[in-house]
């Protein structure tokens, strides 16, 4: 008998059935022994489909396999919605399955790395030219982890930042259209967060004069203002 590791959330047929869920899990083990999801469709263990799916995969002459490929190329769009309606289902799986053998994949992920270095880092390259934004603000996540700020944010948070400030530096108004900087209101050398309610958006000058020191202290000497 198989025993999954994965944290599985138990519902009856019934209750997946109302919530239009694909799967299903009872922690009992079917007619074969298996303790697995089942599907929710006609009750049966997904296990056993993937054994009688392998089995028939096996079974298959060439000429039959020919055909289906056949098939696929003539009915793009029907085989593509094919695929979007399983989406739901597979990504479960396939998170499942990572999740049961983590170490399998660790391995195999780590052994690709070794052997496709340069394949990667050429990769890395176009998708950094690609996605400079992405790429700037995985960078500023990562610093702020590693001097210990928690949390992170987004694009859509620097976006709905960029709205609530109306496009102007939080301390001397400047327009913020073509340059901004992202600023830890509380720096992380003095315990801030990395979380969105402790970001604001400054002009390169006014991020440049602030740094690490106190908000309050930097606003009441630079601007005169009482916070």
């Amino acid at each position: 008998m198989t025993k999954s590791t994965f944290k599985l959330d138990m519902r009856s047929r019934k209750e997946a059935l109302t919530s239009n869920r694909p799967l299903y899990f009872t922690g009992k083990a079917c007619p074969r022994g298996h303790i697995d999801y089942r599907r929710t469709q006609n009750g049966e263990c997904c296990q056993c489909a993937r054994d009688r799916a392998v089995a028939k995969y096996y079974s298959f002459s060439e000429e039959s396999k020919q055909k289906t490929y056949a098939w696929r190329a003539r009915n793009r769009e029907k085989y593509r919605q094919y695929l979007l309606s399983r989406r739901e289902r597979q990504t479960l799986l396939v998170k499942r399955w990572r999740l049961n053998n983590l170490e399998k994949c660790r391995a195999r992920e780590a052994k690709y790395r070794a052997n496709n270095r340069e394949l990667r880092k050429a990769q890395h390259k176009r998708w950094r030219k690609a996605n400079v934004d992405k790429a700037r603000l995985q960078v500023r996540n990562r610093q702020a982890r590693r001097k210990g700020g928690k949390g992170k944010y987004t694009l859509d948070d620097i976006k709905r930042l960029f709205s609530a400030q109306k496009g102007m530096c939080a301390y001397c108004r400047t327009d913020l259209t073509t340059r901004r900087h992202v600023d830890h209101i509380i720096p992380l050398s003095r315990g801030g967060t990395n979380y969105p309610a402790n970001l604001q958006l400054l002009c390169p000058q006014c991020n440049g004069r602030k740094h690490a020191r106190d908000p309050m202290d930097f606003a009441r000497k630079e601007f005169g203002l009482l916070l």
